[in-house]
């Protein structure tokens, strides 16, 4: 999301290149971008075959330059059973579901609202100081998916920061360490608040960026600390339900707070009154800032 959203900011002329590389330091303080095969190595620029010394991130954004004008930048949050926003069937998109993440870089064609020859990132964590991003052939033909509203996942969001608050609770009183727990839940929110948005992100997909990471934060913890905590086969069934549903949620404001902010930060999207203040930085307190 970090690369969609400073991109986008940077293709409009709002942000330098050192933000998008400042930015995309946090996730690592390497990054190497290369090619899949000799067609995605073509369309990028990307060194090919994928043992090569990748390029780092300047080439990512020498490559979106070399793609063209005209882009849309699509965030996809593929998981099994849903590869939504991927061309299914591809090599593309077996990398992006095990990623569980990918940016698809849409090339329009004319004034037809359609594109072809897209392209696909998906990030690939070397180790703690390497991500490599992997250039795919996307193989999506046609009008690009549209992405869920803001204002249509508003409400589920805040149902799953309360619902999901409850289920780390009842954990708690079963017998984890309620004082740890939250130690570790404000760790993770802490964690993801290291993520600056760029100037001019609007404050609706700021506020559902924060309340995703809270609700991800909440059940990554209820998660680990189930582990070895005796339950019932129903409960743990129930439990479970519950985690698969809440994540999706999560998954659904993510991917419809970057839609939403990628298509204003590239000047496709509807001004939004308090969208930034003088400074040009989002209009929302502190930690709604940062995701």
């Amino acid at each position: 999301m970090t690369l969609a959203l400073w991109s986008a900011s940077w293709l409009r002329g709002a942000a330098a290149p050192d933000h998008v590389i400042e930015a995309l330091a946090q996730w690592a303080p390497m990054h190497l971008a290369v090619a899949s095969d000799e067609s995605a190595a073509a369309t990028t620029g990307f060194a090919w075959p994928q043992d090569s010394v990748g390029a780092g991130p300047v080439a990512l954004l020498g490559m979106l330059r070399r793609l063209g004008d005209g882009l849309r930048l699509e965030v996809v949050l593929p998981v099994p059973g849903d590869v939504g926003g991927v061309a299914y069937g591809t090599a593309f998109a077996a990398a992006a579901t095990r990623a569980g993440e990918a940016l698809v870089i849409h090339r329009g064609v004319g004034t037809t609202g359609t594109c072809a020859d897209c392209v696909g990132l998906v990030p690939l964590r070397e180790s703690a100081d390497v991500l490599q991003w992997v250039a795919y052939d996307a193989g999506c033909r046609g009008v690009p998916a549209a992405a869920p509203a803001v204002g249509a996942t508003r409400q589920a969001l805040r149902e799953a920061v309360r619902r999901s608050a409850e289920l780390l609770g009842a954990q708690d009183r079963v017998g984890a360490a309620g004082a740890q727990a939250q130690r570790t839940v404000a760790s993770h929110i802490e964690r993801a608040g290291r993520h600056v948005l760029p100037p001019g992100t609007p404050q609706r997909a700021a506020e559902a960026f924060h309340s995703a990471a809270t609700v991800a934060a909440i059940l990554h913890t209820a998660a680990a600390t189930a582990t070895g905590t005796p339950h019932s086969a129903t409960a743990t069934g129930s439990r479970e339900s519950s985690l698969r549903e809440l994540t999706g949620a999560v998954r659904q404001a993510r991917l419809a707070a970057t839609a939403d902010a990628v298509a204003e930060l590239q000047g496709r999207g509807a001004p939004s009154p308090g969208a930034a203040d003088v400074a040009g930085r989002t209009r929302t307190p502190r930690p709604e800032r940062r995701y």
